[in-house]
């Protein structure tokens, strides 16, 4: 079991992940942060830290980069929404897109030398990256079978679990499986 001196859940969760009590303003990397920043990624394609389940605030990166922060999965069993090209476009097309953003981009990260506008660019390519990555499937957990499926469960932080282990098994770093802000 678990106690602090924390009088409050909301305090309690946040000492939990961070080994600090909150402070105004102040964010601290949570644990999957301090994995992500000391280890470094596993995988060239996949985050080093992933947050699965609703429930909780989305766990932050704190004061290191934006990339070290938690890639949230709200629901195991949709995985990643919205990261696979729609079948209308073509690669010509979306290849033509990211250049035209990676211009726009470059222009203000020019004219605003920032390291969180540089992060925010750094991020959005590492999301094309695992847009055309085979290591996508990683957060398909249809591709299980009804015998492993069973064993796990059908509640979903059961399969919030599967996930998480196809994640580490794929070369994620750090898992989070929340069960209603737990």
């Amino acid at each position: 079991s678990m106690s602090s001196t924390a009088g409050a859940h909301e305090q309690g969760r946040y000492l939990m992940h961070t080994s600090y009590t909150q402070r105004g303003t102040i964010q601290h990397p949570h644990l999957g942060a301090w994995a992500s920043k000391l280890g470094g990624p596993l995988s060239k394609t996949l985050p080093s830290y992933v947050k699965v389940g609703g429930g909780g605030r989305t766990l932050g990166g704190g004061f290191f980069e934006s990339r070290h922060a938690a890639l949230p999965v709200g629901d195991p069993e949709k995985g990643l929404p919205y990261s696979n090209k729609h079948k209308s476009v073509t690669q010509k097309t979306f290849d033509n897109r990211i250049a035209m953003l990676d211009k726009m981009n470059g222009e203000f990260q020019e004219q605003y030398k920032q390291k969180q506008v540089n992060a925010y660019g750094g991020l959005y390519k590492e999301a094309v990256k695992l847009m055309t990555s085979k290591d996508l499937e990683a957060f398909d957990i249809s591709k299980e079978s009804e015998t492993t499926t069973a064993l796990y469960g059908e509640s979903k932080f059961s399969k919030g679990c599967i996930l998480a282990r196809r994640l580490v098994e794929n070369g994620v770093r750090f898992v989070e499986v929340s069960l209603g802000g737990w």
